[in-house]
């Protein structure tokens, strides 16, 4: 890593013999141009996308979401924490089995590689 302009962190890369310094936006930027790619392939042309988030993730981090999204040429439409997309995950395919006269409590744990997170909804 490389420090840049504005005290940002950035990362030396070699690309077809030339070096190149980059941004952590700009390498989320490449890997969301590359999954957008990849749903165009599949037929789904959409310009929008919600990007899920950890719950932990700074102010900061939020920026950094959103700005790569701008770089990718996506519209980030929410930035959504990881929790409560499991929540609306679950909500979405168990919609049949949910009533609204009887309370559900659930509880999702996310064994994540570098973090336990739990969830009750």
């Amino acid at each position: 890593m490389v420090e840049i302009e504005n005290k940002k962190l950035g990362f030396e890369i070699v690309v077809r013999g030339e070096k190149m310094v980059l941004t952590p936006e700009q390498v989320m930027a490449a890997f969301l141009k590359r999954a957008k790619t990849y749903f165009e392939k599949a037929g789904m042309m959409a310009k929008e996308m919600v990007l899920s988030i950890p719950t932990y993730a700074s102010n900061a981090e939020r920026q950094a979401y959103l700005d790569a999204a701008e770089i990718a040429g996506i519209k980030c439409v929410r930035l959504l924490n990881e929790s409560t997309a499991i929540a609306y995950n679950y909500g979405f395919f168990r919609k049949a089995e949910l009533k609204k006269d009887e309370p559900r409590k659930v509880c999702f744990i996310d064994f994540g590689h570098s973090k336990l997170t739990v969830t009750y909804a």
